[in-house]
């Protein structure tokens, strides 16, 4: 094959290639030790890879897009999206107007103990937290409205953890806040900001913010270990129908207020509900938890912490969510502790941190912009097939799994059927109408500088959230942006997701031999089919709803098969970084079961299709290698030390290299396109497997 595609991927795979590694013995650095030494960490990157790459590529047309003049064209919509772009970047008069819009906004909200500026007198817990639900600040505990997992076809107020500054428990737990090298930063960067915004006596001001972390460790200890997050269907309550609050003989009976009596429940909610959505939330409205064992004891926390602290606590989390849009010596700040945690600068174009604002708020706009310029339609109807392909490979794989009974199979196979797909960009992107209808309540103030578009972006978002408790479900709605590298799934709607920024090479193209397509964009489609069966996934039932549709015997069995998985990547130890098996346990499933349905997939195609194919030019491997090799260099990285550590801490993606390693190696299909002897580090006598 000598087209402009075929030779550009040969190319790109053979600079990736280390072909003094022997690929039974290590195929990540097989397939990318090139790659990695032709490649260096760009400035304010952490980790780099062809999704960063790729990402960065769609980020420069949008760039373009939004720095033409604004012409009769451009809808309503795109406007505001490049007038919040343009405020954005324009560094010179956010440093000018200093310190003082934060701070009037500090003021309006109940002030800042540290900056001197209260009165411990007139400290109201539940006042200050109904000010900073408008901005979807939530100390303490936090108030959304989502799908409800046992009605999908219903939204209902849901209340829980109200998450931590730092991400995750992991940070705080066994650790002492001096000694720790992430916690003392982090309490360096919050005396930093207070300073900046007026505290006198820094002394006092770091035993300020000490307390304040020593606060939000406690409100870790409490938390859900991610882990056990997963396990949706314990986590979720009520069991049965109760209800925020109900009249029993005339007396007020409301289980959430009994286990959390510090918060104002009764008259907070629906307060927040009319103001925020103009929707009756009365005293029958049902409310969903997922994190039970923290509501009860984060009431003793907030009673047993002086009122200053916690003033100190809300100053912070009000803060923090505003540094973004704040000037240089507060991103200065910010980066002194973002290179201790991540081992680099942030983005050190400003353009870029700025299009990644925009993209998250005006999403519509500025994908419109995106799919008018890049996507090639034809991308859809071919991308569409292989999910058809994929998911037919996902059934025919069912009556293979001795371990499944027939009634759960049965199930398993509805379920599959009824997974629904969505391509490349939202339809209704390509109608004007439609995308300024979307934004019509988005209203930035003429004259008005970035922070002030940024306030009233998230005030915009908070609203829109909790207008959603009354509406229908769309169950196929996108809730990502077309410029978006990555794909999901969506459990509770039963959807598998590919935005048209994934659809673009290395991943897919039309041009492409059906080997690299199948091991590109192929395994994704069924990683992501797989993640409707997963540990977290397979609690789920066809209609999206959280449900136990498992016999109890099958049950026993795909847990011990997860199990077999999850030690299995907790074995795994790269550059230092010890993967942690239970957190990554879906997305390690997820990515065995890809690889699998892809390459079976790929079998039938070649044997409805015959041998066709054309070999890559210099590349002296067949198909079924170029498969595996095209799968293995998607995840060809570079990642700094404290990154990787970072990530094995917190992301439920286990490192790149542990991906390809663990998936491949699980797999026979690949031992036997590379000849690995039995007992290789490719090829181990003990394999793991869930489907």
């Amino acid at each position: 094959c000598m087209t402009r595609d075929c030779v550009d991927i040969a190319s790109s795979i053979a600079r990736s290639l280390d072909e003094s590694v022997d690929p039974c013995q290590d195929f990540y650095e097989f397939a990318c030790g090139g790659w990695e030494s032709r490649n260096l960490l760009p400035s304010g990157e952490s980790r780099w890879s062809g999704f960063n790459a790729l990402q960065q590529s769609n980020q420069a047309i949008i760039k373009i897009m939004l720095e033409k003049n604004i012409s009769s064209s451009h809808s309503e919509a795109e406007k505001k999206a490049k007038l919040f772009y343009e405020s954005c970047i324009n560094l010179d008069a956010i440093n000018k107007q200093g310190a003082e819009p934060l701070l009037q906004m500090i003021n309006n909200v109940g002030g800042w103990p540290v900056l001197g500026n209260w009165n411990v007198s007139e400290f109201n817990f539940n006042e200050t937290i109904r000010r900073f639900f408008p901005y979807s600040i939530y100390p303490f505990l936090s108030i959304g409205v989502e799908t409800d997992s046992k009605h999908s076809n219903s939204n209902v107020v849901i209340v829980g953890e109200s998450g931590l500054s730092l991400g995750t428990r992991n940070w705080y737990v066994n650790k002492t806040i001096v000694e720790d090298k992430i916690l003392s930063t982090y309490l360096e960067y919050m005396t930093q900001v207070a300073t900046l915004l007026g505290a006198e006596d820094r002394n006092v001001t770091r035993d300020s913010m000490l307390e304040v972390l020593e606060l939000e460790k406690q409100m870790a200890i409490i938390s859900l270990p991610v882990e056990q997050m997963r396990n949706q269907e314990k986590n979720y309550h009520p069991d049965g129908a109760e209800r925020f609050a109900g009249q029993n003989n005339g007396i007020t009976n409301c289980y959430i207020v009994d286990i959390t009596p510090a918060i104002d429940w009764l008259n907070l909610v629906p307060e927040l509900f009319s103001k925020l959505a103009n929707e009756s939330v009365g005293m029958d409205e049902p409310v969903i938890t997922f994190s039970i064992e923290y509501m009860k004891k984060i009431s003793a926390i907030i009673h047993n912490t002086p009122k200053r602290i916690l003033g100190n606590y809300f100053g912070w989390r009000f803060v923090r969510a505003f540094v973004g849009a704040m000037g240089q010596p507060f991103l200065d700040a910010e980066n002194v502790f973002h290179k201790v945690q991540y081992g680099s600068n942030m983005v050190s174009a400003r353009w870029r941190s700025c299009l990644g604002t925009v993209d998250s708020i005006l999403g519509l706009a500025v994908g419109r912009l995106f799919v008018q310029k890049k996507f090639a339609k034809t991308s859809k109807s071919s991308v569409k097939e292989m999910v058809r392909e994929i998911k037919a490979s996902f059934q025919a794989n069912l009556p293979k799994i001795p371990w499944m009974d027939p009634v759960t199979r049965k199930k398993a196979s509805e379920k599959c059927s009824a997974v629904e797909d969505l391509i490349g960009f939202d339809d209704k992107m390509l109608n004007t109408t439609d995308v300024d209808d979307k934004y019509s309540e988005l209203i930035f103030a003429e004259g008005a500088g970035y922070f002030e578009h940024h306030v009233s972006a998230l005030k915009y978002l908070t609203e829109r959230g909790y207008k959603l408790l009354r509406k229908p479900v769309k169950r196929k709605e996108w809730t990502v942006t077309p410029p978006t590298v990555n794909a999901y799934y969506s459990p509770t709607k039963n959807i598998i997701v590919f935005p048209a920024g994934i659809l673009q090479p290395p991943f897919y193209s039309s041009g492409y031999p059906k080997s690299i397509n199948y091991g590109g964009i192929g395994i994704v489609v069924g990683h992501e089919l797989t993640h409707g069966f997963d540990d977290q996934g397979r609690q789920y039932d066809l209609h999206g709803n959280l449900k136990k549709w498992w016999k109890k015997e099958t049950l026993a069995k795909f847990k011990e098969k997860a199990d077999c998985m999850a030690k299995q990547y907790s074995r795994f130890d790269f550059d230092g970084a010890q993967v942690n098996g239970n957190l990554t346990l879906g997305e390690n499933i997820a990515d065995n079961g890809g690889v699998r349905l892809a390459y079976n997939a790929y079998q039938v195609w070649k044997q409805t299709n015959g041998s066709s194919e054309m070999l890559l030019p210099s590349l002296n491997y067949t198909h079924n290698q170029l498969f595996f090799i095209s799968f293995a260099q998607l995840w060809c990285s570079l990642t700094t030390p404290q990154a990787l550590k970072h990530q094995v801490k917190v992301d439920v993606h286990s490192p790149p290299k542990p991906r390809v390693i663990g998936s491949l190696s699980n797999f026979a299909e690949f031992s036997k396109a590379f000849n690995c002897p039995s007992g290789s580090p490719m090829n181990p006598v003990e394999k793991c497997k869930v489907w």
